[in-house]
């Protein structure tokens, strides 16, 4: 399944999230490619930890946030508020199946 968020292509493959990397310092790449997400580990206020990854040089997403806004793109990703949070039903942060 492929998504387009914040200007740049991803998709998700076997629970995995990818990049589509096609322009390099000096333009266009002649032979595009998949690049996968290396993310980091980051902890919330109460200490629960929880996988991001960097969109762009500014912008970064909790993983759980971008599988389930690739599922459901009707879904505001852009709202943070405590009214649009995703739980994580059996309280596992690095579970992200959809499901």
């Amino acid at each position: 399944m492929e998504v387009e968020l914040n200007g740049r292509l991803i998709k998700l493959e076997d629970g995995e999230l990818y990049w589509w990397r096609h322009i390099s310092r000096c333009g266009e790449m002649k032979n595009p490619y998949w690049v996968k997400y290396k993310p980091t580990i980051v902890r919330d206020k109460r200490g629960k930890e929880y996988r991001r990854v960097a969109l762009g040089r500014t912008r970064k997403f909790l993983v759980h946030r971008i599988i389930y806004y690739i599922h459901n793109q009707e879904w505001d990703i852009w709202d943070g508020s405590k009214s649009n949070l995703i739980d994580h039903i059996d309280r596992n942060t690095f579970n992200n199946n959809i499901e």
